[in-house]
């Protein structure tokens, strides 16, 4: 259902690891972590920020994103990223 709702494979993998994961880290780190580039990670980050889904914070030089979890839909959010975890099988056969 996630990838039917969500068409953006960056904006999905970001979602699941920082709502489902419960990462955090600036642009260059989740986008490592999700498999993306650095462009498509800052897009999408600064996108989910201006809906309120992260919070950007400065630490230092560096702006580290999070999910808010305080967002009026949160636990939606979460219930829908965590229902859907592909197998490890199911990531590999499609790459």
């Amino acid at each position: 259902m996630l990838d039917y709702l969500v068409t953006s494979r960056a904006r999905r993998q970001l979602l699941r690891r920082l709502w489902a994961d419960k990462a955090r880290g600036s642009v260059s780190v989740l986008a490592r972590a999700a498999g993306v580039s650095f462009a498509a990670a800052h897009r999408e980050l600064e996108a989910m920020r201006a809906a309120d889904l992260t919070v950007a914070e400065r630490h230092g030089v560096a702006t580290v994103y999070r999910a808010n979890l305080a967002h009026p839909q949160a636990d939606v959010l979460t219930a829908l990223l965590s229902a859907h975890r592909p197998s490890m099988s199911a990531r590999t056969s499609k790459s």
